[in-house]
């Protein structure tokens, strides 16, 4: 039988609403609960909430949170054990609709996560990210931020190289070659996490696929497409290709996420193809000085046909069993006012996903993905139409053979639709 999907077409396009990404004001609830006691979190990366937890422990001085940062790439097999086993913290990240193990679908479906329709600050959804974290009616997340996906480059590195942003495939692979001839990579992959390699097929594929056809993860749930007949495999061809030139560096499958991210910082490879959320860690690690940019990566020989890629991207959601509802209730509100909205947004350079304060101001690094949203050539990641985690897990051990060597375009094709056909039957 065909799992049904919970994202329609016009919900997909939507996720980036002109109106979610304009500071403006908004309410929150307050908690019932005595203000004071310990609340856990966990996340994926500390420096990302730190301004949050430090204002909510101002604001709530007899509350203390406890965060915890799974090692990098281990959030998702880590928290997902927690929270079966009942030891989860009590607030967790969390990622949209379905397609990995910390997804709202994945999570619902196993009782894991508290119903928290009843916050006030859901009134503020709109529709596509009221989708996005629901299921059958009842919001279980609160998105805190949307991002984009592309290349985060080194502004003065290619500027050292004498060269421009690739507008078509054709200009990604010169740029692969002039890189090359200087002792550097035109892109960095820290493919040792394999999360970071999804990132490149996105993009493409936004182009090749989801941007023409946005309808297509639809006619793909009713067996209509596959991977192996659609611009799936034009996509997973061009990352074949962009592996044979030498675009990204030596041993891609023995460098970390971090290890990645210092390339582009130190000026070693020219951009890493992330989400835009990476800025901060590239601010980090970077000289004083040195600027940053972004652009969607091209996957045809027409500038114009370029799409990029955007979405939901931090979500957080009250464990089912938590220690403490009533003060992670509150913490959560916190996190969803839009107090909170505009700290998380500004410090990972993201969007805000709900009325932020006016505090927030868009970086020079997102506004490509605004004006791709604006211009209506934005899309979302594919996984959130994925019937469940399995196939995700499919793309990312695939891609991770084609950096290595070991499986060509066709054998990634074929994973992907055995690992999707399979989950589709459930």
């Amino acid at each position: 039988m065909t799992k049904a999907r919970t994202l329609s077409a016009a919900a997909v396009l939507a996720l980036l609403p002109a109106t979610a990404l304009t500071a403006c004001g908004g309410g929150t609830t307050t908690s019932a609960s005595a203000d004071e006691g310990t609340v856990t979190m966990v996340t994926d990366t500390k420096a990302d909430v730190e301004p949050l937890i430090k204002a909510f422990e101002k604001k709530y001085p007899k509350i203390k949170v406890k965060l915890s940062v799974p090692a990098a790439g281990a959030i998702m097999t880590q928290v997902r054990t927690q929270l079966t086993a009942g030891t989860a913290p009590d607030v967790i990240r969390v990622w949209p609709a379905g397609g990995n193990p910390l997804s709202i679908q994945e999570l619902t479906e196993q009782n894991l996560l508290k119903d928290i329709s009843s916050d006030s600050w859901t009134k503020d959804l709109d529709d596509a990210a009221r989708t996005a974290m629901s299921v059958d009616g009842k919001v279980y997340g609160a998105p805190v931020t949307v991002t984009g996906i592309g290349a985060l480059y080194n502004k003065q590195a290619l500027a050292a190289l004498g060269a421009s942003e690739p507008k078509t495939f054709d200009e990604v692979l010169d740029l692969c070659a002039k890189a090359k001839a200087k002792g550097k990579s035109a892109f960095s992959i820290g493919a040792k996490e394999s999360w970071t390699t999804q990132m490149v097929t996105y993009a493409l594929t936004s182009t090749l696929v989801y941007g023409p056809d946005p309808e297509f993860g639809a006619k793909q749930a009713k067996g209509e497409v596959t991977f192996a007949d659609s611009g799936w495999k034009k996509g997973l061809t061009e990352f074949g290709q962009m592996v044979k030139k030498d675009c990204f560096q030596e041993s891609p499958n023995g460098t970390s996420y971090d290890e990645s991210i210092n390339r582009v910082a130190k000026g070693d490879s020219l951009a890493v193809i992330i989400a835009t959320n990476a800025e901060a860690a590239l601010k980090q690690k970077a000289a004083g000085g040195t600027e940053f940019g972004l652009f969607s990566l091209p996957a045809t020989d027409n500038a114009a046909d370029t799409y990029a890629v955007g979405g939901i991207g931090s979500a957080y959601a009250i464990n089912a069993k938590a220690k403490n509802p009533g003060l992670a209730l509150k913490l959560l509100d916190f996190i969803a006012s839009p107090a909170g909205i505009a700290l998380v947004a500004t410090q990972t350079g993201s969007g805000p996903a709900l009325p932020a304060a006016s505090s927030y101001q868009a970086t020079d690094v997102l506004k490509p993905i605004l004006a791709a949203q604006k211009a209506g050539r934005l899309t979302v990641a594919p996984d959130q139409a994925w019937p469940d985690a399995t196939v995700q897990a499919a793309h990312l051990t695939a891609l991770q053979e084609m950096l290595g060597g070991q499986l060509d375009a066709d054998g990634a094709l074929k994973k992907l639709d055995d690992a999707y056909a399979k989950a589709n039957e459930k």
